[in-house]
């Protein structure tokens, strides 16, 4: 892997890694619908010069609807909602949580796509599930004291 590949990974992650932090710090001073909008305008004018310079293809009249699905449920409720949860718990159970999507993907491939669950992965969505259950019952006592 060249060094230009692992230096961005490693860019990725911290701020990826970070963004819990941030937000809970933003919360303390806006509203997280707020948030949400001045993260998205961030993000859209570093995007907005990406595409000045890179050009990407427009995307086909038959794939905009879906694009905007997913950009409405995949990413502008999940930020909304992120940002509301983080006003109840710690940064730390946030990121924690936030890793278990995976899980539910793998479970709605399994209902919807019918993909094969390996007792490997079971195993791991079991385990994950009492980590989540412990975070949330860690977090009920801190919230109670």
């Amino acid at each position: 892997m060249s060094s230009k590949v692992s230096f961005s990974i490693a860019l990725i992650v911290f701020f990826w890694a970070s963004s819990f932090v941030a937000i809970k710090v933003g919360l303390q001073d806006i509203t997280p619908i707020n948030l949400t909008l001045v993260r998205f305008i961030i993000s859209s004018i570093g995007l907005g010069l990406i595409a000045l310079i890179q050009r990407p293809k427009r995307i086909l009249k038959k794939d905009q609807f879906r694009f905007v699905l997913a950009g409405v449920f995949g990413v502008t409720l999940y930020n909304v909602a992120l940002n509301y949860g983080q006003q109840t718990i710690s940064a730390g159970s946030a990121s924690f949580l936030i890793n278990t999507v995976p899980i539910f993907t793998t479970i709605l491939s399994f209902l919807i796509l019918k993909e094969k669950l390996i007792l490997r992965t079971v195993f791991g969505i079991a385990i994950s599930m009492v980590g989540v259950g412990l975070i949330t019952l860690s977090e009920r006592a801190r919230s109670s004291i």
